[in-house]
């Protein structure tokens, strides 16, 4: 009996290549595989091989065994959504409201990711311009597809447009999965540095809410501005207080500087232009610089374009739009179209990851002065001492 590469091997199984997309888990006629969470926070396949019928369908949905090839831009351009309310609640520009809006006044499906009651972060979707609410925003950490791909494509198969959303691995999962070209299927893949650790984040959660329960979560909060990174993290409490954290907070270093992030996306398969996306959408970073007249401080999208379907789609969205240099915006946004490597504290800091508190981790492995490692070294001392 003939085993497919990902029962047979543990390529797939490796935290250091499998993405975590889900395809095969959506792709298995038999659903012998479920995702399991690592020691690290990550999930991966799992494969129950008493019902497995060895059929190759997981491995042939594989974005990581089979990449796509390289897809080069039809244009890149600056864009604001007209509603600056819709902006306000954006991380950026509003894009994708913008094209939420499109699919659901075409009684189409949109498909986002949303936090759930306990504030895991998960791919949904919803058919009513009130639910795409819930998708707005970055969310700093690895959403959870469920059978994501396989409700889409029920969607597809009835006739309705669908918007999918996420991150490329997500995207180029789904496209591996569907293994077909659907007229009413809109994709756009978010700008993605890397995932940080779902693990990591609930400690981190944990150590900043201190048993105060959860309202609201904004990882990209605007009262300060956007402009030159400006933005903050907001958790809101249910007691009235909130919790404010700058672009700069060891959480948010910790992803940026890759200490706390998915081994595989050092080798992410699915960047530049490589997961079919029809648009690719981000922070227009520098814009302040390069095109000014595009920046009010409120946020401003970068949107790349790669598809005939994508550049006829534009004219019909609520936004206001000027052409771009994707070179010129690469030299402030690098993460639009190339991984970054493990930060070299990365194994270590996963090591201890149980041990001791995420918040004294991020702080020994992100701030290597020496006065600073002196004095992390005595708190962890006494941290063991009375633990």
């Amino acid at each position: 009996m003939r085993r497919n590469k990902l029962i047979q091997t543990t390529s797939c199984h490796a935290d250091s290549v499998c993405c975590g997309c889900a395809a095969c888990l959506n792709a298995c006629p038999k659903q012998c595989l479920k995702m399991i969470s690592n020691d690290d926070g990550f999930v991966h396949p799992s494969v129950d091989l008493t019902t497995c019928v060895d059929c190759g369908l997981c491995e042939k949905v594989c974005p990581v065994l089979y990449p796509f090839s390289e897809t080069e831009p039809i244009i890149t351009i600056a864009a604001i959504n007209k509603d600056n309310e819709v902006r306000k609640k954006s991380s950026s520009g509003g894009f994708f409201y913008a094209l939420a809006e499109l699919v659901i006044s075409r009684n189409g499906v949109v498909f986002g990711a949303s936090f759930d009651e306990h504030w895991n972060v998960c791919i949904d979707h919803t058919d009513s311009i009130e639910g795409v609410k819930r998708f707005q925003g970055a969310k700093y950490v690895q959403a959870e597809i469920g059978n994501s791909y396989i409700q889409a494509r029920t969607y597809l198969k009835e006739g309705r447009w669908v918007l999918f959303t996420g991150l490329p691995c997500q995207i180029s999962g789904l496209k591996h999965f569907l293994n077909k070209d659907y007229e009413k299927l809109i994709t756009a893949e978010c700008v993605c540095h890397s995932v940080p650790s779902p693990k990591v984040w609930h400690s981190f959660l944990n150590s900043v809410s201190k048993g105060r329960s959860i309202k609201n979560i904004n990882f990209r909060n605007k009262d300060k501005g956007w402009s030159n990174y400006s933005y903050q993290m907001v958790i809101f409490f249910k007691n009235g207080e909130s919790f404010k954290s700058p672009s700069s907070s060891d959480y948010m270093q910790g992803m940026v500087r890759n200490l706390t992030v998915r081994p595989s996306c050092a080798k992410c398969t699915a960047k530049n232009g490589r997961s079919n996306a029809d648009f690719s959408m981000g922070d227009y970073w520098g814009v302040w610089d390069l095109m000014p007249e595009m920046d009010d401080n409120k946020g401003t999208s970068i949107v790349i374009v790669f598809t005939k379907k994508a550049l006829d789609l534009l004219s019909t969205l609520n936004i206001k739009v000027k052409h771009a240099s994707l070179d010129e915006a690469r030299k402030y946004n690098i993460g639009l179209d190339r991984p970054f490597p493990l930060h070299k504290n990365h194994k270590v800091f996963f090591r201890y990851l149980e041990k001791i508190p995420t918040k004294i981790l991020l702080l020994k492995y992100l701030h290597e002065t020496n006065e600073f490692k002196m004095f992390i070294h005595l708190i962890l001392k006494l941290f063991k001492m009375f633990k």
